[in-house]
Order: C-alpha cells, then sequence, then structure tokens
C-alpha cells in the first residue's frame, strides 16, 4: 500500500516508516505549522467563524442522522429510507395526529394498500402501544424481499415513527 502512496520511496525506506502522516515525529510539527499558516481564520469575523462552524456541524447532523437511520433500519432499501424522510420532514410541520403523519410517510410506498389499512397498522406507534423494538427482529434479520408486504409496511411504520420522533429533536 505504502508503494501506491509513495511509489518514489526506496524499499529500505519503507520498512522505517510505520506511519508516514504520524503527528508525534518531530518532523511532523513543521508540515503541520505550514499547513496551520495556510488554514488561517485572522480573516474572518467571529460572526462568520459562528455561520459556518454551525453550517458545517449541521451538515454532519444531517450526515449521522442518515447514518443512524440506515443502521437501525438496514433492511429497507435506501431509496425508500430517503423517500420516508422527505415525507416525514413535511409531516412534522402539519398539525395532523400521529397516526395520520405516519400513514402520509408511506402511503406512497403501499399504493395497494388501502388508507384505512395503513391506520390500523400506525395505530400501535401512533399511540404508544407498542415500542419500536417490537419491530426489530424484524430489521435485524432477513432481507426486504423476503418481508411479507404486511411486514414491510409495519417496517416502514417504525422507521417512519422513528423520524417524526428524532426530527422534533434536532430543532
Amino acid at each position: 500500500m505504502l508503494n501506491t502512496l509513495f511509489p518514489d520511496l526506496r524499499r529500505e525506506s519503507r520498512d522505517e516508516i510505520s506511519y508516514p502522516w504520524n503527528p508525534a515525529e518531530p518532523d511532523a510539527e513543521d508540515c503541520l505549522a505550514a499547513l496551520e499558516q495556510s488554514f488561517c481564520l485572522d480573516d474572518w469575523s467571529a460572526e462568520e467563524t459562528t455561520q459556518r462552524s454551525q453550517a458545517f456541524f449541521g451538515q454532519l447532523e444531517q450526515c449521522w442522522q442518515k447514518t443512524e437511520l440506515s443502521l437501525k433500519f438496514a433492511i429497507v432499501p435506501t431509496v425508500l429510507l430517503e423517500a420516508i424522510a422527505e415525507r416525514a420532514k413535511v409531516a412534522i410541520e402539519c398539525s395532523a395526529s400521529v397516526a395520520d403523519r405516519l400513514v402520509g410517510c408511506v402511503r406512497d410506498l403501499f399504493p395497494d394498500w388501502n388508507e384505512a389499512d395503513l391506520h390500523v397498522l400506525a395505530r400501535p406507534f401512533a399511540y404508544a402501544m407498542r415500542d419500536a423494538s417490537d419491530v426489530g427482529a424484524l430489521a435485524a434479520g432477513g432481507d426486504w424481499s423476503s418481508l411479507s408486504e404486511l411486514d414491510r409496511a409495519r417496517l416502514s411504520l417504525a422507521a417512519a415513527n422513528y423520524l417524526l420522533t428524532q426530527l422534533p429533536q434536532e430543532k
């Protein structure tokens, strides 16, 4: 691997290097100081630094949430999770009941289903009758194509419920 990163290094010197970017090495201090000087925040006002850092950490938070959602509901195809997440962002702003918001998040993903049937499946999540860990067994094992339509709907509603409970905490 070092050969690809550092083709000019002789074999003997490559063997001496344990890690090419070791910040604890005395020679690394000069390199790090040069990098720090080229990245100077003196030109930025305190307000600009605050705004940019908040924007940066906001983007990190979004990345983390997507990763967390993908890990929690790994069995659900990413395209479906993204669709549920987009609908959840809209649903969080409306004043409809929790069950209506949950159904709104997944309705388009299950066009063959009657909306009343989706409401029946959403009830346990909306009225805290079932812990989200009940669907954990579904999310943990198997793959999406092996699930029944009913289990797919339940898992999608669980993802919507998770998102609807997490989104208000972000704000």
